[in-house]
């Protein structure tokens, strides 16, 4: 009698290496959709931050309230860490648009509008401000933006009305677009693509004159690509993105650009970051 067929120990090895192999590229398959997946969550939600966040930048920079004898105050804090650990712009202005009162009743429809990136996340200041409690704005003679001192009749308690509207945003970079051929205070006269110098914190730019349109430029990393590095390494890819210029404007080519450089920073954290830029055109 014949014994029954079968597959010899060499067969079996054959088949069972080529499982594995098999297995192996399966795995890795699933691993790099799954990487994809993950990382097109992070591009859509930091794009849905960053549309949410010019939203409401829009809603209020719309409501501007316009006049000589209303202010309006542009720190541009230098990119080079001499303004701080952010390193980015600050913007005041009073908008009618809603804001935080303690008041219960006849709250006013005009707020003081301010908005900063402050422990590497973008904020929003919104306070209820009367006619009669609209003052002057001025900074102390530091880089560190309003002195609550300086400014207690105006703000109060701010710091009890600041809100994150950006946990992803790190940087923040303003510009503001002057109208072709208008003359400026220093006599000189603005030619196409013109912007106001903001670099010296200590004379900030005060009030609308000659200003077309406010373009603001960010820079998100996501919450979850944070935990890969520390504060001083998201700090340092700031300084990877440039100042605005007073000739072309923010330069949003070379902060693509130089952020593939990363400068110490990882590669990883350099792709994960991305850069949005909108520009405001003021209504008079």
């Amino acid at each position: 009698m014949n014994p029954a067929p079968g597959f010899t120990l060499l067969e079996l090895l054959v088949a069972l290496t080529i499982l594995v192999v098999v297995v192996l590229l399966l795995m890795q398959t699933i691993g790099g959709t799954s990487s994809a997946s993950s990382s097109m969550r992070r591009r859509l939600e930091m794009d849905a931050e960053a549309r949410a966040a010019f939203d409401r930048m829009q809603s209020d920079i719309s409501s501007m309230v316009i006049r000589p004898d209303v202010d309006a105050l542009f720190l541009g804090l230098p990119q080079d860490g001499s303004g701080g650990i952010d390193r980015n712009d600050q913007f005041y202005f009073y908008s009618q648009a809603p804001g935080y009162s303690s008041a219960t009743t006849g709250v006013s429809p005009f707020s003081i509008v301010a908005y900063t990136v402050t422990n590497q996340q973008l904020m929003r200041l919104g306070m209820a401000k009367s006619w009669d409690d609209i003052p002057f704005l001025t900074t102390n003679v530091t880089v560190t933006g309003l002195d609550p001192a300086t400014l207690q009749q105006c703000l109060g308690i701010a710091t009890n009305y600041w809100h994150s509207i950006g946990p992803s945003v790190f940087r923040m970079e303003i510009g503001l677009m002057m109208k072709p051929g208008t003359t400026n205070a220093d006599g000189t006269v603005n030619a196409a693509n013109s912007y106001a110098y903001l670099g010296n914190p200590s004379n900030p730019r005060h009030g609308m004159a000659n200003v077309a349109s406010i373009v603001v430029a960010l820079g998100l990393l996501d919450c979850e690509s944070r935990q890969l590095v520390t504060t001083q390494q998201l700090s340092n890819m700031g300084t990877l993105l440039a100042d605005c210029m007073t000739n072309g404007g923010i330069p949003m080519n070379a902060w693509e650009t130089n952020l593939a450089v990363t400068n110490g920073t990882t590669p990883v954290l350099a792709n994960r970051a991305r850069l949005y830029i909108r520009n405001f055109p003021l209504k008079r």
